[in-house]
């Protein structure tokens, strides 16, 4: 496991880190960055997905979107991703690798980032392509951590539905 690397202090930290990001709990001068191409954020617009400056606004947040994904990363403290064609959108698959093969997670992106930066992706992953074969091995990324504790929520949703019993 990537954080038997890391003494137990640090390594709670990390998962602390993560786990508030995906709690809506981090501070309130946090500040979101988007990286991304410009018709894919406004398809994303369209879905209902504002952009981050809307959506942070209601968290009390900064939010601006940035198309240089080394410009992203400069300073944060977490970086995350998510495949670039979805369910559905395999027939898109070539074109958006091709698009967005500048905003692949590796190593050299996040020695950018905050020194202690974490990275997170919610799995699956496509090595190679939206991540790099070696990031998801990486001390930084919290991947496995996050897949993990995605996995006790999933049994406990399960769990109150069969049993009705929370």
């Amino acid at each position: 496991m990537i954080a038997d690397s890391l003494s137990k202090q640090q390594s709670a930290a990390r998962r602390r880190k993560a786990q508030q990001s995906h709690q809506g709990t981090l501070p309130r001068d946090t500040g979101i960055v988007r990286a991304g191409e410009y018709p894919y954020q406004r398809q994303n617009a369209q879905r209902g997905m504002h952009p981050p400056d809307q959506r942070a606004s209601r968290h009390r947040v900064a939010g601006r979107e940035q198309r240089d994904p080394a410009e992203a990363v400069k300073g944060v403290h977490l970086v995350v991703t998510d495949v670039w064609a979805s369910m559905g959108q395999e027939d898109e698959q070539a074109a958006r690798i091709k698009r967005f093969s500048q905003y692949q997670v590796n190593p050299a992106l996040m020695d950018r980032a905050d020194p202690e930066a974490l990275f997170m992706h919610c799995l699956p992953a496509h090595r190679g392509e939206e991540v790099s074969h070696d990031m998801l091995d990486d001390p930084r990324a919290v991947v496995w951590d996050e897949a993990e504790n995605r996995l006790h929520a999933q049994k406990a949703l399960l769990e109150f539905l069969l049993t009705g019993t929370h």
